[in-house]
């Protein structure tokens, strides 16, 4: 329960940030991810590795939307598992 608080309070703050942000010129014009961990995330929580997995798209998905509000011309995204 403690962990869905603090995952909950995390988002909030996140969220907060994002809309901050959004005030402010995007200085880029393309961001390049990496995403790793995604299986360790989920470990450390004691979640089988595929939730960390769907974690990692749920993250992906809300970083896209927000370059996309901000008119990034380029997002380059790389991904591997062995699964």
């Amino acid at each position: 329960m403690k962990n869905l608080v603090n995952s909950k309070a995390r988002e909030e703050r996140t969220k907060q940030k994002l809309a901050a942000a959004k005030q402010a010129a995007l200085p880029l014009s393309h961001v390049a991810v990496i995403m790793d961990g995604n299986r360790r995330w989920a470990a450390e929580r004691s979640l089988p590795g595929a939730a960390g997995h769907r974690a990692g798209v749920k993250s992906l998905k809300r970083l896209v939307r927000y370059l996309g509000e901000r008119k990034l011309d380029y997002l380059t995204v790389y991904a591997f598992s062995s699964e």
